[in-house]
Order: structure tokens, then C-alpha cells, then sequence
């Protein structure tokens, strides 16, 4: 069992349908009679190591569950160490405390036979070294016998989905995540992503042909990033977590729907720049902010530099990894940066100042009203990152609402480019 494709354990899905629940009630008795048959446990729990007992075990049940469902061969990874996170911290699970690997290893007894585990080896690269659990063939069995289905689980409330993280020190490397006081404008946050999130659970989402028990469907709690240890949230706030971020477009197009029909993805033209005058408040040029004089065939190219320069603090001196190609031999990037210069000499010094986590953060608040709104209306919507997702017959509501958001948001009309 590889960890490289394995699926996250996720510490919040529980079981949420009354069948789920007797389900994993009569689970959990069977393990311990599992463990008074097999003397696997020498004397009986205390009161509160029942509770964090049955809810540890009730976690697990749920996990495994939603892989038996998927039919899907890939493992779920699990962390073992439970010194990560204080438990004082606000993202702190009761989950994975030093009970955890004590009833993993229990429930890979072979003479309980609920799943198997690959502990992950020290010696092995970062990428590899995160240990990995399977649900056995005898627990699928028992989960198709009971008839379960992916709506018969959901992530509990307490989890939170407000993430500060810590600025990186270097570009390869991992943000930790950072302690925060609770403000206004985090518990409005907050209720916006329950809201959010409790609403996503009820729409029907689904993945058809090849690519049907590919992705856990239910993965569908939301969380926003913030980045940079910024207590004010105005860097980065994407959201993040939901199983369809994990499909490439041509996946979508073949096999998500959302009420049963297929999918589009609606795409605001521009986007970038039309933050930036916003947020310079000055008149944005109504033409393509990335179509320059004589590069009009390097339009990819342009894009894709003028989005880098938002996360520099620096001039580019050199091409970014991958763009060299998409310009002609006898361009050099300081004919790029002048051509940029000169069509966006309005916001051209707000360039290369490191704008792009705060244009991150309007970006994801522009998100998620529309998700809000896309609510109000019915109408069914996921969002990746800058764009998103609704049925193919709902195009034309999804684009009223994207341009009702982004004028509120901006003062401009948005350009949506449907794909």
C-alpha cells in the first residue's frame, strides 16, 4: 500500500444517517467482543476512555466505509504520531491522540480482520513516509450487506474551517498552521462555510463510467487557507478540500454531474488584472489585459508572467519555469515586462510586491458569494479555486450570478468564459 495516491484520513467524517449509526454501534460491540473473545484487552475501559474510544472507533468506521464504497483501490493515509498539534490548539482532533495507533493496530489483528495497515518505514523519503490503512474484504462485505451509502456520513460541525498558516521559509517548503483569536470577521467566516458546507452535502454530486469510485463524493467539506501568518485574513483564503479539485477538466467534462447533468466551468476572463485596477481604483482598459502589441500569439505566455510578477517581490530577470516556449526566439522577457509596463502603466507598480496573496483573498471572498448566492437560487455549484462548477443547463444563471458578485466586488462588468 503506497501512500503517494492514498486518500487523507479525514478526522471529522462520522457517521450521520440513523443506518449508519446502528451500523457503527454494532461495529463497535463486535470489536469488543473481538477483544474479550481474543484476550486483547485485559480489563474494561474507564467512562471517559469509553467515549474517546467509541468515537475514535466511530471516525475510523466512517473512513473505511466511504472507501468500501468508492470500490476504490487506493489506501488512506493515517498519521501514527500524535505530538503534531497541541491539544489547546483550535485544530487539534480528539481523534488522533496516543489512543489512535493503539486501536489501529487492533483493528489490523488478524483476528479482527477489519483492515490492514502499512506503517510508514523513518528511512523512507517525506513523500513516502506516512503510513497507510485498507479496509479488508470482510468489511466490505459487511458495508454493501448493510446497504450503506455515501450520504450516510458527514463531517462533524467542530472541525474548523478557518486555517491560518504560517509564512513559508523558503518556496518548497510546508506552512505550518498558526494560532489565531477569534474576530468578528472569522466567525462570519466560519458561519459562511458551515453554511456552505452543510448546504454542499445535499446536492447530488456524482461521478459516472471509468470514473465512478475513483473519488470519495462525500469529500465535500470546504476549509479557507489563509496564508502568510496574517491575523487580518487578507492573504490567500482559497478553498480548499473538496474531491472535485482533484479532477482534471477533461474528467469533469466526462464524468462529474451535479443534479444529474453534466458539468461546465465558468471562468472569469481577466481576472488578475481587474483586481488589481480595482484595488488601484482606476479605470480598467476594456480589451484583453493580456493580449500585448506583437505578442498577441503568446497570450498563455503573458498570462502566466503577469500572474508571477503578483508573487514576486523582485523583477523577473529570467523567464519562469515553462514559459520560455510560449514566446518567439528573438523575444527576450525584458521586451515581456515592457509591453506589460506600458498597457498597465496604472497598476504597473503594484506589481512585484508580493500583491497575489492579497489578490488571493478577493478572489476567494468574490467565491464565496457567489456560492452564497448561487444558494439562495437553487442552483448547484462547486467551486475550484477561481472558477466554478455548475450544470451544463444552468449556464446561463451561473454567469448572471458570477457577474452580479464581481460588480459588487469590483465596480466592473466580468467577462465569463465558459469551458
Amino acid at each position: 500500500m503506497s501512500s503517494d495516491k492514498a486518500y487523507p484520513f479525514d478526522v471529522a467524517l462520522r457517521p450521520f444517517s440513523p443506518l449508519a449509526r446502528e451500523m457503527c454501534s454494532i461495529f463497535i460491540r463486535d470489536i469488543e467482543r473481538a477483544e474479550a473473545t481474543h484476550q486483547l484487552r485485559t480489563r474494561k475501559r474507564r467512562e471517559t476512555d469509553q467515549v474517546v474510544f467509541e468515537d475514535i472507533v466511530s471516525c475510523i468506521f466512517a473512513n473505511l466505509c466511504l472507501s468500501a464504497i468508492g470500490n476504490s483501490n487506493r489506501p488512506i493515509r493515517i498519521s501514527r504520531s500524535h505530538g503534531r498539534i497541541s491539544p489547546k490548539s483550535r485544530y487539534h482532533s480528539s481523534v488522533l491522540g496516543k489512543t489512535f495507533p493503539k486501536i489501529i493496530d487492533e483493528l489490523a489483528n488478524p483476528r479482527v480482520g477489519i483492515l490492514t495497515q502499512k506503517i510508514a518505514d523513518p528511512s523512507e523519503t517525506f513523500a513516502t513516509r506516512q503510513s497507510t490503512i485498507k479496509e479488508t474484504q470482510k468489511f466490505r462485505k459487511l458495508v454493501r450487506e448493510a446497504g450503506l451509502k455515501a450520504g450516510d456520513f458527514r463531517p462533524e460541525a467542530s472541525s474548523e474551517l478557518i486555517l491560518l498558516k504560517a509564512k513559508k521559509t523558503r518556496p518548497d517548503s510546508t506552512a505550518g498552521l498558526v494560532e489565531y483569536k477569534n474576530t468578528e470577521k472569522t466567525n462570519r467566516m466560519r458561519s459562511e462555510m458551515f453554511e456552505i458546507n452543510d448546504w454542499l452535502m445535499g446536492l447530488e454530486i456524482e461521478l459516472t463510467g471509468s470514473l465512478a469510485g475513483s473519488h470519495n463524493v462525500n469529500n465535500r467539506q470546504l476549509k479557507r487557507h489563509f496564508t502568510r501568518a496574517d491575523h487580518t485574513f487578507s492573504s490567500g483564503g482559497r478553498l480548499f478540500g473538496g474531491f472535485w479539485m482533484g479532477l482534471s477538466k477533461k474528467e469533469r467534462e466526462r464524468g462529474l454531474t451535479l443534479s444529474g447533468q453534466p458539468v461546465c466551468t465558468l471562468d472569469i476572463s481577466n481576472l488578475n488584472p481587474s483586481l488589481l485596477y480595482a484595488i488601484a481604483e482606476v479605470e480598467r482598459p476594456d480589451d484583453d489585459a493580456y493580449a500585448l502589441p506583437g505578442l498577441e500569439q503568446s497570450r498563455d505566455g503573458v498570462k502566466n508572467i503577469f500572474n508571477a510578477m503578483t508573487f514576486r517581490d523582485t523583477p523577473l530577470k529570467r523567464f519562469p519555469s515553462g514559459t520560455r516556449t510560449k514566446f518567439p526566439r528573438h523575444v527576450s522577457i525584458q521586451d515581456v515586462l515592457r509591453e506589460i509596463e506600458h498597457k498597465h502603466q496604472k497598476i504597473f507598480h503594484l506589481l512585484n510586491s508580493q500583491i497575489g496573496h492579497q489578490l488571493q483573498n478577493k478572489e476567494s471572498d468574490l467565491i464565496v458569494d457567489v456560492l452564497l448566492n448561487a444558494k439562495a437560487e437553487e442552483i448547484p455549484a462547486l467551486p475550484v479555486h477561481d472558477a466554478i462548477i455548475i450544470p451544463d443547463d444552468k449556464t446561463e444563471h451561473g454567469i448572471r450570478i458570477i457577474k452580479k458578485c464581481f460588480f459588487a466586488h469590483t465596480g466592473y462588468e466580468a467577462e465569463i468564459k465558459k469551458e
